[in-house]
């Protein structure tokens, strides 16, 4: 079909065979393929001979174009070791920024490299921690080491150059290494960093002067680029001790930006599944009375899967407990819906009943907002309804 009809045309991008074995004629895809068989032939050589993948990608490395050199070099995720850090610092002085920070950021999950040495120096003379509080020093400005190591100079004006610099060192840090350097645990680390939060958020409202806000402000700043950092970095370096601390942060922060080359909402998830589904889900039950529109679509969305029956019915509760607060002004956003269509998909079978119940909406209000929401949970059971009958004809 992809010969003949465009529509189709996504399958070249992928081997005919399913299974992880090389394929017999794999120097010749290799050589002809299309870039998609090419990625994934490379992956399945990593798996079982990292060596031969690297060799095949220095042998067309100068030929490739840069973006086709950074497809191919996220490969190297699979299989890496102190062998492939020679090939990588090569690729480090490599023109193209992309491939730069990926060739980064592989080398600093080599523990013994020379640029996870030099990340650890940056990010020790930044980041210190006595009498129980965090302190940062951020680099007022980098030089062409910096960004030959992955660091990309800033380009927008609007963002603090410092904060930039900083965040890009300190989550390419095994967050292990802090544990050690602090000799604390993660979650002590967490919680100090929480309260601290917290007590900034009190001293902004209540500031009195100009500079007690500004302190504040920044202490609260600094507290909110470690989470995001060691967020990012401990889905890096798989760091099972911090994960659950970090995930109970983020049910009370969720939050959509980005951080380095990954949106926090990635992030985020990366985190819930790494986390028994039990887990996971106590703390997202939890939070899921406080949610709020964007809020709800991040929590359930990063939520691992298939929902437990009691997840199910505690959302749909805590679902229909909001349609009770709306005040007739409140609109069904774009996130809403969203977060409606991650129920549908999400909810297990045992909670369609629930789901199909009647939904309760404040009396004696009939605005238009009403009917956008009456609309909208109409949508919902009957695509509940649909799936409900697929499973049943299955």
């Amino acid at each position: 079909l992809s010969q003949f009809d465009k529509t189709w045309a996504w399958v070249t991008q992928f081997l005919a065979e399913t299974a992880t074995t090389i394929p017999d004629d794999a120097e010749t895809l290799w050589q002809e393929g299309t870039l998609g068989q090419r990625k994934q032939l490379l992956a399945r050589m990593r798996s079982v001979e990292p060596a031969k993948a690297r060799e095949w990608l220095s042998d067309v490395w100068k030929k490739e174009k840069a973006d086709v050199r950074a497809e191919l070099l996220t490969t190297f995720h699979t299989g890496l070791s102190s062998d492939d850090e020679a090939f990588l610092e090569k690729a480090l002085d490599n023109r193209s920024e992309t491939v730069r920070d990926i060739s980064a950021t592989l080398l600093a999950r080599i523990p013994t490299s020379a640029l996870a040495q030099r990340m650890l120096a940056r990010a020790d003379a930044m980041l210190t921690y006595t009498n129980g509080a965090f302190r940062i020093t951020l680099p007022p400005e980098i030089d062409a080491s910096w960004q030959r190591d992955g660091i990309a100079a800033l380009s927008n004006l609007s963002t603090d150059a410092q904060i930039w610099y900083a965040r890009q060192v300190l989550t390419l840090i095994p967050p292990t290494h802090w544990e050690e350097r602090f000799s604390i645990s993660p979650a002590t680390i967490i919680a100090t960093l929480t309260g601290a939060i917290r007590a900034n958020q009190d001293k902004m409202q209540q500031a009195i002067s100009k500079s007690a806000l500004i302190d504040a402000e920044e202490d609260h700043a600094i507290g909110e680029l470690l989470l995001r950092c060691w967020s990012y970095a401990a889905t890096l370096f798989e760091s099972p001790h911090w994960i659950e601390p970090l995930w109970a942060w983020w049910c009370t922060n969720p939050e959509n930006s980005a951080i380095r080359d990954t949106s926090t909402t990635s992030i985020y998830q990366s985190l819930g599944q790494h986390l028994p589904q039990k887990v996971a889900e106590k703390y997202a039950q939890a939070h899921l009375a406080q949610a709020q529109n964007e809020q709800w679509m991040l929590l359930l969305s990063t939520l691992p899967t298939p929902w437990s029956n009691d997840f199910g019915d505690a959302c749909l509760e805590a679902l229909r407990k909001h349609l009770l607060t709306l005040d007739g002004q409140s609109y069904p956003s774009g996130q809403w819906q969203i977060a409606l269509n991650t129920i549908v998909q999400k909810l297990p079978p045992t909670c369609f009943e629930t789901a199909l119940i009647p939904w309760p909406f404040p009396e004696n209000i009939n605005t238009w907002q009403i009917q956008q929401w009456k609309n909208q949970l109409k949508t919902f059971k009957a695509l509940v309804r649909k799936r409900q009958q697929i499973i049943e004809e299955i």
